[in-house]
């Protein structure tokens, strides 16, 4: 008779142990990437809010030491804290657009911002817009900075950023707030600022951040951050750090930072026993999937971008905004040679327009020179707002980057 073999296999006991420590392994590891996802969104937050003070103070720099307005309605134009900066945050398309007659304040309500006045893991509000259609923002000024000096419709600050009596290191200029509030308020970035609709904080008294909390338990009279280990601030120094709740204290009627980003909190980041018992396990999970979750980042960050011509010249300067079948826009700036990128688009279908700035003229028939000394035939005024021809154009905006030239005619 021949010898029977029998073929080695898993028992019934021996693969239920695989799945065990499988899902073991898997309950250790989703903890893992969600740090490292929060981790990276706080990270970008706060460069954010260190992007806008230092958009402070290269305003600053660059009018004498004076600080930009909460908001003001004279001298003319009428201006918000945000629209005030758009030129040291690299729009100043925009901010022509809303402050050169015949624009105004009312022409950019529309508009969302650039995605620096935008947290990472701030959802309130996904399209960047009030129920109205406003554009919102995820950050605000310090009133107690840049509204105390009230001079009828104008709220300006009292010192020059030189002068603040405290030291920059211990003001703080920007900090979080959610988009939409539990109330119904909003932080909207052209609204008349204070008010339940404007963009401030520190207005109606200096009460300790919101960290961590939903929005259906927000305060609009405070700062509001989803962040569990503190609110994201800006320093008048020009750094970043995390106001925690417990250690917030007043000096001299200002919102100060007595804290930093390394701080422990009340709300338990602090390691405990068990999270040290499995530190090690934490750290290799989080290196295995550190390349995954950078991919996955990167694959969310959509854009378009491309060249606007005009006659076969390079635009050198004007907006170009996408607007998406659900009435979501956004809109970027036309950079040197024509370049524009667009960052956060509404994918799919989206009507193309292009915005000159104020006063442009544009090359046709007969003599003289356009706007940037180039000779042309003649210049004839275009329309303060077009599509790039022809009128139906529009483009198919797929996650990731989309290429996108702009050919117009006058």
């Amino acid at each position: 008779m021949f010898p029977v073999t029998r073929r080695k296999a898993f028992t019934l006991i021996e693969l239920l142990v695989v799945i065990a420590i499988i899902a073991v392994l898997i309950g250790l590891l989703l903890p893992a990437v969600q740090k490292v996802r929060e981790a990276a969104a706080k990270t970008q937050c706060q460069n954010n809010c260190r992007q806008l003070t230092l958009a402070v103070h290269d305003y600053a720099h660059d009018n004498e030491g004076a600080l930009p307005a909460l908001y003001r309605t004279t001298p003319a134009p009428e201006a918000t804290w945000h629209l005030i900066i758009q030129p040291w945050v690299e729009e100043v398309a925009l901010y022509r657009l809303g402050t050169v007659p015949p624009g105004s304040l009312g022409t950019v309500h529309t508009y969302v911002l650039k995605s620096t006045f935008y947290c990472p893991s701030e959802l309130s509000a996904p399209n960047h817009k009030c129920p109205h259609g406003y554009g919102n923002s995820n950050y605000a000024p310090n009133y107690q900075v840049f509204g105390t000096k009230v001079t009828g419709g104008n709220y300006t600050a009292k010192y020059k950023i030189d002068t603040i009596p405290d030291g920059n290191s211990t003001v703080l200029f920007v900090a979080e707030r959610f988009a939409l509030l539990s109330g119904g308020q909003e932080n909207c970035w052209t609204c008349p600022a204070p008010g339940s609709y404007g963009s401030q904080f520190a207005y109606q008294g200096q009460s300790v951040p919101q960290v961590g909390v939903r929005v259906a338990n927000s305060d609009w009279t405070r700062v509001n951050s989803p962040h569990p280990g503190g609110a994201v601030v800006g320093v008048g120094d020009g750094s970043s750090g995390s106001s925690a709740p417990r250690s917030s204290r007043r000096r001299g009627g200002r919102t100060v930072c007595p804290t930093t980003a390394n701080t422990p909190t009340s709300t338990g980041e602090a390691r405990g026993p068990a999270m040290r018992t499995f530190g090690a396990w934490l750290i290799l999970a989080a290196a295995v999937t550190l390349s995954g979750c950078g991919k996955s980042e990167t694959a969310q960050r959509n854009s378009v971008e491309g060249v606007v011509t005009l006659s076969g010249r390079p635009l050198a300067e004007g907006l170009v905004t996408l607007h998406g079948a659900d009435g979501q826009q956004a809109v970027g700036s036309i950079l040197g040679g024509g370049r524009y990128v667009i960052d956060d688009p509404p994918l799919g279908k989206c009507q193309v327009t292009v915005t000159p700035p104020p006063g442009f003229s544009s090359p046709n028939a007969g003599q003289g020179t356009d706007p940037h000394g180039a000779p042309a035939e003649r210049a004839s005024p275009i329309p303060q707002r077009y599509r790039s021809l022809p009128n139906d154009l529009s483009v198919d905006v797929k996650p990731g980057v989309t290429h996108h030239d702009i050919a117009m005619t006058p």
